[in-house]
């Protein structure tokens, strides 16, 4: 696929579409470096896309390395809002993983949980998290936030779902109701920023 991509790129070379599909071509084929190098390049002349950033950060972690995986979360970072694809908060997540700080990871994972509409496994989530002994006091409000938003959602879901089963009602729908939600990653000194 490769010389294609190659073939097609030199014909419309400011097509993202078949830039992006060259460098998904060469990371499949072993070409790490080069599809990394188009991946930056890339994301140097449309910054913050999320296409881009998703695949150059799940080109990244292919290696499994914690500097490659501090580079993707950096990437993905500003990413992370209430507009964001579970994908995103989700390979966020393991890049936090990967980098060696669990505790964002999990925040991370519990977004994604939320964010694909599973809101009471994401309260489970964060809860779980609350009871790690290496939470410092930004994460700590961070997940207390998290938990203070998603309740009432989850509370609501079960009252309607009662409700439904008790008048056999199945116009009860919550969507909508998830809108609006505003979630920050937030890592390190980060975490002191507003």
């Amino acid at each position: 696929a490769v010389p294609v991509m190659h073939k097609l790129l030199d014909a419309s070379p400011d097509d993202l579409t078949l830039a992006l599909g060259l460098a998904d071509a060469e990371r499949h084929a072993g070409q790490r470096t080069q599809a990394l190098q188009r991946y930056a390049a890339l994301n140097t002349t449309w910054p913050n896309d999320p296409a881009i950033v998703l695949d150059y950060s799940q080109a990244l972690l292919d290696s499994g390395a914690k500097v490659d995986a501090k580079t993707a979360q950096g990437l993905l970072k500003p990413l992370l809002n209430d507009d964001s694809e579970p994908s995103l908060y989700a390979t966020y997540g393991h890049a936090c993983h990967v980098a060696g700080d669990e505790v964002h990871a999990g925040i991370a994972y519990a977004d994604a949980t939320f964010l694909s509409g599973h809101a009471a496994d994401a309260l489970d989530q964060l809860h779980r998290l609350l009871k790690r002994s290496d939470l410092d006091y930004y994460t700590r409000s961070q997940i207390d936030a998290r938990i203070a938003q998603i309740t009432p959602i989850v509370l609501e879901i079960r009252r309607r779902h009662l409700d439904q089963d008790q008048n056999g009602d199945d116009n009860n729908s919550l969507q909508g109701r998830q809108s609006g939600l505003h979630f920050r990653a937030c890592a390190g000194a980060a975490c002191l920023q507003p």
